[in-house]
């Protein structure tokens, strides 16, 4: 008998399907059945692993009308943004924490989820149904999805490269007034129209700000009104530079009207 204290529907489906699941993967591929991993997880490594878990119990929430599959896509596609080490190099749950476990559990699901669209859901489980008669995790692998684990990488960072959001590229740089004292607190702006912000920020103590743009031209604005220095304007928009982002890191230097003072 299972007894489940749970806060909401959600968190009680979501509980039941994780406590299937382990179920199903125990019976399965019990650890006892399972070739040693050298110290490893014998079932496989945790972009798999986790992204096996995360695949099923998402699935189950679009089939049950909580989400749909395009809005979980989309969700985990904006938390790997950004996010530039390959997919092997997340086995273990230190991995995963290295880079933040979200960012990492966003791509083991994407990689999950690309290998059931390639080999069908039921795969999924088979993986598992191999494990015991096979010589490691990845011969099982091999079985279930019909290809190899590093092509299957190969394949996959293909077309997260093509399919992820647009890499951002860091912009830093500093607001100073004419004679490079530091303005601090300042809203800094990034739009190519004028009106659509693309990113924002506030310097620091020093002056400083980062902001992250994909490839293009942009203006970077100066917000006047938020700045604690004097300055000569009733205007609080302030036309501080034009820059291009062509896909390399940029340092923005911006002086603020003549006549303004941050002594």
């Amino acid at each position: 008998m299972l007894v489940v204290k749970a806060s909401c529907r959600l968190a009680l489906r979501s509980f039941i399907d994780s406590y299937h699941l382990d179920h199903v993967i125990d019976r399965l591929a019990p650890p006892s059945s399972l070739p040693p991993a050298g110290g490893g997880d014998p079932h496989g490594p945790m972009w798999l692993t986790h992204g096996i878990r995360a695949y099923v119990r998402h699935a189950s929430e679009a089939a049950s009308g909580v989400r749909t599959m395009n809005d979980i896509r989309s969700e985990k596609w904006e938390r790997v943004r950004g996010l530039r080490d390959a997919l092997a190099t997340f086995g273990t749950r230190d991995d995963f924490q290295s880079v933040g476990f979200e960012r990492a559990a966003g791509l083991s699901y994407l990689a999950v989820e690309w290998l059931a669209g390639r080999a069908g859901e039921p795969a999924l489980l088979d993986y598992y149904r191999r494990l015991p008669s096979s010589s490691d995790w990845r011969a099982a692998f091999a079985g279930a999805f019909g290809l190899g684990v590093d092509d299957f990488q190969h394949a996959f960072e293909e077309y997260r490269a093509d399919a992820g959001p647009p890499t951002l590229h860091r912009i830093r740089g500093w607001i100073w007034d004419r004679d490079g004292n530091a303005s601090p607190g300042t809203v800094v702006v990034a739009t190519r129209d004028g009106l659509r912000w693309e990113d924002v920020a506030v310097t620091g103590r020093d002056g400083s700000y980062e902001l992250d743009l994909r490839d293009g031209r942009y203006r970077v604005l100066v917000d006047l009104g938020t700045t604690r220095c004097a300055v000569p304007s009733d205007d609080p928009r302030y036309d501080g530079r034009g820059i291009a982002v062509n896909g390399f890191p940029q340092i923005v230097w911006i002086r603020l009207p003549d006549g303004s003072s941050c002594s």
